[in-house]
């Protein structure tokens, strides 16, 4: 009987949750978030002259710069579309994978707009990077493999069964990084 071994390899992936998906599971009132907090982080970067566009995490510690219940709203959301990716991803990666492990859960929503208050249309890019719609991940994928077979080119395998497993699942699928661990 030939020996097996399990083969990990870790994975830096980001994936859009459906607008429709995400009002069908939490509502309307989803799609306002985006807008709401672009329209009053702007009026503040505006109002303090900043150069840049904080992340949300930054107005955590700035009492009145922005509503506190809608801030609050966004990390509640953001948690909840965190928690959907990742049954989702769990879900549908149980056949080709034999365990799929979570370093790390990011909703790019929280993380530092690549906008500036001086671009065109910055307005709408805040808006649109502060909906809860992506999320990025870390996580480490396993397999029951033969032993002592030839890794050659196994991450772009990976990748391959992970692109095909989820892209029916989210509107975009973008992987960032595969390698074996």
């Amino acid at each position: 009987m030939p020996s097996v071994e399990i083969v990990r390899v870790s994975m830096s992936l980001s994936v859009q949750v459906a607008e429709d998906t995400l009002t069908e599971q939490m509502g309307e009132l989803v799609l306002a978030l985006g807008p709401n907090l672009a329209e009053q982080v702007n009026a503040y970067v505006r109002r303090e002259r900043l150069g840049y566009y904080p992340a949300l995490e930054y107005f955590n510690r700035q009492d009145g710069a922005i509503d506190a219940d809608l801030l609050s709203a966004a990390e509640h959301v953001a948690w909840l579309v965190g928690e959907f990716v990742r049954r989702q991803i769990k879900s549908r990666l149980r056949e080709p994978f034999s365990n799929v492990r979570f370093e790390k859960t990011q909703p790019v929503s929280f993380s530092l707009p690549r906008v500036r208050p001086s671009d065109r249309n910055a307005l709408e890019a805040l808006a649109r990077h502060y909906s809860p719609y992506t999320v990025r991940l870390n996580m480490t994928l396993s397999s029951v493999e033969k032993a002592g077979g030839n890794r050659e080119g196994y991450e772009r395998l990976v990748r391959h069964k992970v692109i095909r497993w989820l892209e029916d699942g989210f509107q975009t699928v973008k992987i960032h990084d595969a390698r074996l661990a």
